[in-house]
């Protein structure tokens, strides 16, 4: 859900003729004005919820198993696969900052096709880096996406 609130921010800063902006990144879904082909997982019920969530692979084991913080914490992730599940695109001119997009070789909600369409939403350059793991590649690939941002930031400051 973060790619989309970025990218949403973007679009609300260009509206508002806020020109600060020097990179978008987003990752790990698909671009914004594709449907996703995956079933709604807000509505399922707390059992295969918590199935889903544990092939995500994203959810700690620790607050998959205790009752406790999943009381805390199901009513958030329902309601942000809500936000994401429930996203309407409306049409508007490609970003004009640079877009790199970053996902998992083995995501299987996100496809590195889904990802490429995002170069639809820049206007300036457009890089796709696809890194070693899943929907969570961050957990797995940290050090390589970390490296990665530096050298894109870095570009930027020089």
């Amino acid at each position: 859900m973060g790619a989309l609130i970025a990218f949403e921010m973007a679009r609300a800063m260009r509206r508002r003729h806020a020109t600060n902006l020097a990179h978008l990144f987003v990752s790990a879904r698909i671009a914004p004005h594709l449907v996703s082909a995956g079933s709604p997982m807000s509505q399922l019920p707390d059992i295969e919820l918590i199935a889903r969530l544990r092939e995500l692979n994203g959810t700690p084991e620790m607050v998959l198993q205790h009752q406790e913080l999943l009381n805390l914490f199901l009513p958030i992730i329902r309601a942000d696969m809500e936000l994401n599940e429930t996203y309407l695109y409306y049409l508007e001119a490609p970003l004009s900052v640079p877009l790199t997009v970053f996902g998992g070789t083995s995501d299987p909600r996100v496809s590195q096709s889904n990802l490429e369409m995002w170069k639809d939403h820049a206007s300036s350059s457009f890089s796709l880096k696809m890194f070693s793991g899943d929907h969570f590649f961050i957990n797995t690939a940290k050090q390589q996406v970390l490296a990665s941002l530096s050298a894109i930031l870095m570009n930027i400051l020089m």
